[in-house]
């Protein structure tokens, strides 16, 4: 079982609702003030729908969580399709994941702000991605986590998903970029795996400089948190003088992994 699995489960189960014998008798003084008390307004709730691609940009077959305080679960039809209804007004963690049925997909994870009543059709789809050969990290040192991309991390310093013994890095880009992303150009997107896991500190960046940034150009590094239902901040990166490789990064969170133009 996997750490989202837990999560998943605790955050997706419902209040118990008050015994019925559990009641309190109020005189007439007491109902009488209960009359006017204000309750707020009730904020008209919205939907959100989308598609799941799967590495090939197939339309995959996907479980799908919308999550914040408490989750929402829908599976992919046969065109990769998904809607959630009843959906409050405020920010969401959007998961796609396949449970162990594509072992060698990544798991994805965004985020979007849905406004009261809105009907938010999400523009791009949620593409998956496979992730390279895991490198069990055993001892600290410098992890190449996939093709042009590597992390300095620390078997000492993470914090594994529940259910995982070890410590196998891993990512994986996408063919194209996702809904749910940060305002801004994102250059480069990769999942990383185990994901959920954390780290702290936060792990060393390193990438090659596919983008043709000048020398000296610094980016902005990005991560998605999902106990914080938002991306957090992760660090900057510098190009290097020969303008080869970016280095720098505060990588805290095992999950979606942005670099952002400056």
């Amino acid at each position: 079982m996997t750490c989202m699995t837990l999560l998943f489960f605790a955050c997706a189960g419902s209040p118990t609702p008050p015994d019925s014998t559990d009641s309190v008798s109020l005189d007439s003084e007491d109902t009488s003030s209960l009359d006017t008390q204000d309750t707020g307004p009730v904020l008209e709730a919205g939907t959100v729908t989308g598609q799941v691609l799967g590495p090939d940009g197939d339309p995959a077959t996907a479980t799908v969580t919308l999550c914040h305080g408490s989750c929402k679960f829908a599976d992919t039809d046969s065109e990769g399709r998904f809607a959630f209804d009843g959906v409050v007004p405020q920010n969401y963690a959007i998961h796609v994941g396949t449970f162990g049925a594509e072992p060698d997909w990544a798991d994805l994870l965004v985020f979007v702000d849905v406004a009261e009543g809105e009907q938010l059709a999400l523009e791009a789809p949620l593409a998956m991605a496979r992730v390279g050969e895991r490198t069990l990290v055993e001892s600290a040192g410098e992890v190449e986590v996939a093709e042009g991309l590597w992390l300095d991390a620390d078997p000492a310093a993470v914090t594994l998903p529940f259910g995982t013994d070890t410590f196998e890095l891993a990512g994986g880009a996408p063919a194209s970029m996702p809904a749910g992303l940060p305002d801004g150009e994102v250059l480069a997107l990769w999942y990383l795996s185990p994901f959920d896991a954390t780290h702290e500190p936060g792990m060393g960046f390193r990438a090659r400089n596919d983008w043709g940034l000048a020398p000296g150009t610094e980016v902005t590094l990005m991560a998605a948190s999902y106990l914080d239902y938002a991306w957090q901040p992760a660090g900057t990166a510098l190009v290097s003088d020969d303008g080869e490789e970016l280095s720098g990064g505060d990588v805290r969170h095992v999950s979606t992994l942005l670099v952002m133009a400056p």
